[in-house]
């Protein structure tokens, strides 16, 4: 989403975005509607090597072939034994098909400057390398931490060893290392001086032209945007729903836009009286009429996701919406230092059970339809979180990077 708005707004400051990207499309959360935001920008596919050795029976059809199921269920462990010993990343087959096909973009299309965004970090030394290739500046955006990232770091402590030594490699060269909260602009500045802050945010068009949901007038209606699986569990919020009485159950109802394991979904199970509403990824704009339809929204990060320095994006659209937020986060994490320092928020640690089913007793009481609704304080200034403005700060950058480099 962050570099879709990017490519949106950078032409309105006189830069022409060229997208070299991996032919694969196989995310999580596919939303084909967001390429409508590119307009006419050239896009370069090119493969993942390594992601094209398909085991086979990924269909299911294999019948009672008892051989060809033990045959597929061994290859698809050998691929991912190979995909995790993959450095940087599970991406690396895409980086040499990146190199070459890379190297032609940047002579055809006229690239002034090299912008490369992780993670997965193989597209930062594909940057790297291309910038070394073809000695145009290089202009990396960390979204999340690389080395010292609990979600990155492997078993393997040769991996993690020759990671940070690419880190320091391609920080080193960048003529800009840009973060998306403090506290990962503050890491970055322990390797290169280089620096700069530019917050995920909200795109203003984006609420143009939509209509809230119609969800259940006769309840709480609590909003997620985002999944449940690995470090990010329903656990403690699935008990703190069991604590409510009947009454307080009953006027709660949990929508949650985004994929849940079969794993997580159980632990809804046999919740009785609290309507939830498993409705799986939806187009970002299906997703944001969620927003606007809800009386209050919920967040959450653990500690595990590296919380001292990231921070959910969806939470900037929440914030556009001025409306209620829980936040299931720690009070020092990068989430809850913002919603702090903006004055918004009711923030709960996100593993303590008891003090999240007094923040859902709170909110099926006074958030209920009917009575006098709660109102997020007015945030006087929105700006540092508007994409279009972040991406004119962008602009300026890479005349910064084209007009001190150096070949």
């Amino acid at each position: 989403m962050r570099t879709v708005k990017f490519v949106k707004y950078l032409r309105e400051s006189g830069w022409q975005p060229v997208v070299l990207t991996v032919a694969r499309r196989d995310t999580l959360m596919p939303d084909p509607g967001l390429l409508l935001e590119l307009g006419d920008t050239p896009v370069y596919r090119c493969p993942d090597w390594i992601s094209r050795f398909n085991t086979g029976g990924s269909d299911g059809q294999t019948g009672g072939n008892l051989a060809g199921n033990w045959r597929n269920r061994f290859l698809a462990g050998f691929k991912e034994l190979i995909k995790g010993a993959l450095i940087p990343d599970r991406r690396a087959g895409w980086l040499l098909p990146a190199l070459l096909l890379g190297r032609r973009v940047v002579k055809r299309e006229g690239i002034a400057v090299i912008y490369a965004t992780a993670p997965p970090q193989t597209p930062l030394l594909v940057g790297y390398l291309l910038s070394l290739f073809t000695t145009r500046p290089l202009v990396v955006d960390y979204r999340d931490a690389w080395g010292g990232n609990n979600l990155f770091r492997s078993r393997l402590g040769l991996k993690n060893a020759l990671n940070g030594w690419l880190e320091r490699r391609v920080l080193g060269k960048a003529a800009l290392a840009v973060a998306t909260t403090p506290a990962l602009l503050a890491l970055l500045r322990q390797f290169t001086s280089r620096t700069s802050l530019i917050y995920n945010g909200f795109d203003p068009e984006d609420f143009i032209g939509l209509s809230p949901r119609r969800l259940d007038n006769g309840k709480v209606n609590l909003v997620y945007l985002g999944g449940f699986d690995g470090y990010r569990t329903a656990g403690p919020l699935a008990r703190a729903l069991a604590f409510l009485d009947t009454d307080e159950r009953a006027r709660l109802a949990l929508h949650v836009i985004g994929p849940v394991s079969s794993r997580e979904r159980a632990l809804f199970d046999g919740l009785p009286g609290v309507e939830i509403n498993l409705v799986g990824t939806l187009p970002h704009r299906q997703a944001l009429e969620y927003l606007l339809s809800a009386q209050a929204l919920l967040v959450v990060i653990f500690p595990e996701e590296d919380s001292d320095r990231a921070i959910p994006g969806k939470i900037y659209e929440y914030l556009a919406t001025g409306k209620p937020i829980l936040a299931l986060c720690e009070k020092q994490s990068a989430l809850g230092l913002l919603l702090n320092d903006l004055g918004v928020g009711t923030i709960v640690p996100p593993k303590d059970v008891t003090q999240i089913a007094a923040a859902l007793k709170a909110l099926a009481t006074d958030s209920r339809p009917g009575a006098e609704q709660p109102q997020a304080p007015a945030i006087a200034d929105l700006s540092l979180f508007d994409r279009q403005q972040n991406a004119r700060r962008l602009a300026d950058h890479f005349e910064g990077a084209c007009s001190s480099h150096e070949p």
